[in-house]
Order: C-alpha cells, then structure tokens, then sequence
C-alpha cells in the first residue's frame, strides 16, 4: 500500500477546506449505543459511507478484540462530531484502521487547527497519530500491538526523521508544533 502522503496528494484544496470545515465545527450529540454496539456503530458508518474494505463481522471482532469500550466510544464520538461534513474523498483514501485512528484523533483533538493552510497529509496524520498513540494506551490488556503499528511507525518516521513511539506522551505534543497542527 502507497504511503499516506501519496494516497492524499490527489485530494485537492477543497477536500481539505471541507476537512478544516469538519474539524472545526464539530457538533457533540449525546449517544445513545450500548457498549456492546460501538463496534457496530463504528463498521456501520464505514459500509454506510462506502469505504468498509474488509469483512464486517472481521472488522468489528477485531475491533472488539483489541479496543474495550470506553476506546470505542472515543472512536464513535470523534465519528459523530464529524459525520455530516467529513469529506468522503478523505475517508476512500485512509484504510480502516487508519480511520479508526483518525476519528480517535479527532475526539482527542478539540479545538481550532492552528494551521489549515499546511499540507493535508500533515493535518491528517497529526490527528492519526493522536488517535493512534491514545488508543495504544488504552488497548486491552494482554494485546501486544494494535494492528498496522509498524506502518505507523514508517509513516511517523517520515515526519518526524526519527525514533517514533506512541509511549511517550509528550511525543503527540511534539508532533503537533513541528507540524503546526
């Protein structure tokens, strides 16, 4: 698979505009999803948007197996906040996981972008980074890794030109000044 930074070099400057739109006018909704659905509530905005690529009985067991509930929930909420204006050119080029990170990002993420006139792949992966170093943390007990992590890692790499690790904390802040995001 192509690199983050090819996969969004198509995406031209309203796609990004619609994602700043999205970002920063985020509505909270209350939830009303048992915890046992967050999974299905997250694989059913996937297949409902059209870009679910694996199985989905696959996809929301793995996302049970690796994630407990109050993870998922932050997933469904960065979802709901956005829903109505996340662009899906966006989501077609981000895989599963990827936008499983993203939307965690993007619930951990609050506010303004600091910078919406950098490049969209940044933005993006500032925000897949925050969701994915959150979601490292708080993965279930006895779970390893948290699937793609070495692609993330690359990816990072690219960023940063170094060491990466979602265990340090103060890593995401880091990320977020050197990418003004």
């Amino acid at each position: 698979m192509a690199g983050l930074e090819e996969r969004l070099a198509d995406l031209g400057g309203e796609v990004k505009e619609q994602l700043v739109s999205a970002l920063e006018n985020r509505t909270y909704r209350r939830m009303q999803i048992y915890n046992r659905y967050l999974a299905d509530a997250i694989v059913n905005y996937f297949e409902g948007k059209g870009v679910l690529e694996t199985d989905r009985d696959g996809f929301s067991g793995r996302l049970r197996h690796f994630l407990p509930d109050d993870a998922l929930k932050g997933v469904v909420h960065g979802i709901r906040s956005t829903e109505r204006r996340m662009p899906i050119e966006l989501l077609e080029s981000l895989n599963d996981w990827e936008r499983v990170y993203f939307f965690a990002g993007v619930q951990q993420r609050q506010g303004r972008v600091k910078n919406p006139e950098g490049h969209i792949d940044e933005l993006v992966f500032a925000y897949i980074w925050v969701g994915f170093g959150h979601l490292q943390k708080h993965k279930k007990y006895g779970t390893k890794e948290l699937p793609h992590t070495s692609a993330i890692m690359r990816e990072m790499e690219s960023y940063e030109g170094g060491n990466a690790s979602p265990q340090y904390p103060g890593q995401e802040a880091q990320l977020m000044l050197k990418l003004k995001f």
